[in-house]
């Protein structure tokens, strides 16, 4: 028996189960490639896409594995279509793995991923305009007519992404 991080996902209407360790033949192997070991190369994941799809490729692939997929960036894909969005999931589940794997306790893996969040979180509520700002704006330019154009392509491109 071994320990790692489970999870079930949906592949094409069928649910999967996965098994994800970050083992030390991949810690070495990151450190060959990356010049990067431990929480460092964990950390590094967040921003760096390929490292990320690299370290999903080895967790998946560990010794004595049973999952149904073992490449990183389909792995993504999967979990794309199972729901993870965005920084904050992705981060997590990062964590999630590396904590499994004996890279960092549970609590620290959360700590973490937490202070990502409220990271992310102030940095898109600053891109918020406030109700009372809103319609100040409104009724400051000509009947709020570039303010509603601007608000429309907001909207606009805000649902082409969720069609994406």
């Amino acid at each position: 028996m071994f320990n790692s991080f489970n999870i079930d996902l949906r592949i094409e209407e069928k649910i999967q189960k996965f098994a994800l360790r970050f083992s030390v033949a991949s810690q070495l192997k990151f450190k060959k490639k990356y010049k990067l070991e431990g929480v460092q190369a964990v950390l590094n994941c967040f921003d760096d896409l390929e490292m990320m799809l690299d370290f999903f490729t080895e967790a998946l692939s560990f010794k004595d594995n049973n999952n149904p997929v073992t490449d990183g960036a389909e792995f993504y894909d999967i979990l794309v279509n199972n729901g993870y969005c965005g920084q904050e999931d992705f981060t997590k589940l990062v964590l999630q793995i590396a904590s499994s794997s004996g890279i960092v306790k549970q609590n620290q893996g959360e700590k973490v991923a937490e202070a990502i969040s409220n990271t992310y979180n102030a940095m898109f509520d600053s891109f918020s305009i406030d109700e009372e700002a809103e319609k100040e704006l409104e009724s400051t330019t000509d009947e709020g007519s570039e303010y509603k154009d601007a608000k429309k392509v907001k909207s606009f491109r805000t649902e082409e992404n969720a069609d994406s």
